[in-house]
């Protein structure tokens, strides 16, 4: 399938990319186009996406304080809410979902669940891998959570 861009179009592209690259701090490029199909294919607008991620982001934070205070169904519940967001605005191979899915692995760990945790830990290590490759600080430190787990599990040899 050929698509054609005109020129003025391909210049409302790069300056949508520019405009939310500067407005999500650390924000990937390929996020960003992301986030043009959304504004375009979904008919968001940029305000709702934000509410959305914020709400997430909300979510997250609070995980955390909650899973501190020893409460881990509670966190992982609201880890489990936040990850759907992020999946729904950004799609399964983001980064975002990747920490999810590695804080999810930690909380299942926490509660003796190695298998399920594990699951999660492949999900976060195949999404590091693809965003950065092997060797990035993220796919390295995947791969240690995964060594706890399978440590955890008395798997020493794996």
């Amino acid at each position: 399938m050929k698509i054609e861009v005109g020129c003025l179009q391909l210049w409302k592209i790069v300056s949508m990319l520019f405009l939310l690259t500067t407005l999500f701090q650390g924000l990937t490029f390929f996020n960003a186009l992301t986030l043009i199909m959304l504004l375009c294919c979904k008919k968001l607008t940029l305000p709702e996406i934000v509410a959305r991620r914020d709400q997430a982001v909300m979510l997250l934070r609070s995980a955390i304080d909650i899973e501190q205070a020893g409460q881990l169904d509670e966190a992982l519940k609201m880890n489990r809410q936040a990850l759907a967001i992020f999946q729904d605005l950004f799609g399964e191979n983001d980064e975002t979902a990747a920490n999810v899915y590695q804080q999810i692995g930690q909380i299942l760990s926490a509660k003796g669940l190695y298998e399920e945790s594990l699951v999660e830990h492949r999900k976060a290590l195949k999404n590091y891998r693809l965003i950065y490759g092997e060797n990035h600080r993220c796919t390295a430190s995947s791969y240690e959570c995964f060594g706890y787990v399978l440590y955890d599990q008395g798997r020493h040899d794996d």
